[in-house]
């Protein structure tokens, strides 16, 4: 990028004010600074897909307690009015988020290691096939549950609620899966995770089954950040040296002007913005930097 400087825009009371250094940003340090912050584009969908994840299931969950209120009405034609039945499609639409975002932030972050590095993607995918698929039934059933949900029936057999006479308990909604659904039905599953859901003597608390996933989610996003540590460390800093050397504030976002031209008796810049703003908001999920 020819005839850029460094500079930075900060807010000053709800004022946006420009700051620009006298110094060009030479082509170099401007390659140096896309090529040190690529890291940020690349791991933010991945880091996109877990806070997804992470946050369908808490969706969920206060779903369920925030409409215990609604089962406190034991009437008959209370019980099936369409309020209720409007609560149960929610709840599959709520269900199926899940599901969705859980295979696809698996499929997410193998293919960020896979275009990082072959020989990363082959250690990712060993331990995703040797650790999580082979030792975790939890991860092996949610998986399979996608699939179902997409090819063949939702994947709750009942929702079940817990109403008791006296007031000063609150009614519980549970969420089940009968695994002799799935197992009788024709959909398509290995023999290992055929015997997974004919383990269950008794119907799959779905919630229990998706607060073991998650865990292990949490394991492979780690897991992710391990094989990718370099390049993050490496990228912070990057970050931290520009802002002690130009000596920028710590709340300021640092921008590339270029091209200036004059409008209006005015200075007009294209501006690039370093994603440091971005790069804020992912770090507080990166464990290496907590």
């Amino acid at each position: 990028m020819n005839n850029s400087q460094l500079g930075y825009a900060e807010n000053i009371n709800n004022d946006i004010k420009h700051h620009l250094f006298r110094e060009p940003f030479s082509q170099e340090k401007y390659k140096s600074m896309r090529d040190k912050t690529a890291i940020i584009w690349d791991f933010q969908p991945v880091h996109s897909a877990w806070k997804a994840l992470d946050d369908n299931l808490t969706i969920l969950k206060n779903y369920l307690i925030n409409h215990k209120k609604d089962t406190d009405n034991d009437n008959l034609f209370y019980i099936t009015s369409p309020t209720i039945q409007y609560i149960a499609i929610n709840i599959d639409r709520l269900v199926n988020n899940y599901l969705a975002s859980y295979n696809r932030f698996i499929d997410l972050s193998g293919k960020l290691v896979r275009n990082n590095s072959t020989q990363k993607f082959e250690v990712w995918d060993k331990y995703r096939t040797d650790i999580f698929y082979k030792k975790n039934k939890s991860y092996r059933i949610t998986y399979a549950l996608r699939n179902y949900s997409i090819h063949h029936n939702i994947p709750i057999s009942s929702i079940t609620v817990d109403i008791f006479n006296d007031k000063t308990k609150k009614n519980k909604i549970y969420l089940h899966l009968d695994s002799n659904k799935i197992t009788n039905s024709n959909f398509n599953c290995n023999k290992e995770v055929s015997s997974d859901f004919k383990s269950y003597k008794q119907d799959i608390n779905l919630i229990t089954l998706f607060d073991d996933s998650i865990t292990e989610m949490k394991e492979m996003y780690d897991k992710t950040i391990d094989l990718l540590k370099d390049k993050l460390i490496e990228n912070d800093l990057y970050l931290r040296s520009l802002f002690s050397e130009f000596n920028i504030p710590q709340n300021a976002q640092p921008i590339i002007y270029s091209n200036k031209s004059i409008e209006n008796n005015t200075a007009v810049y294209n501006q690039e913005i370093i994603p440091t703003y971005l790069w804020c908001w992912m770090k507080k999920d990166i464990y290496i930097f907590n």
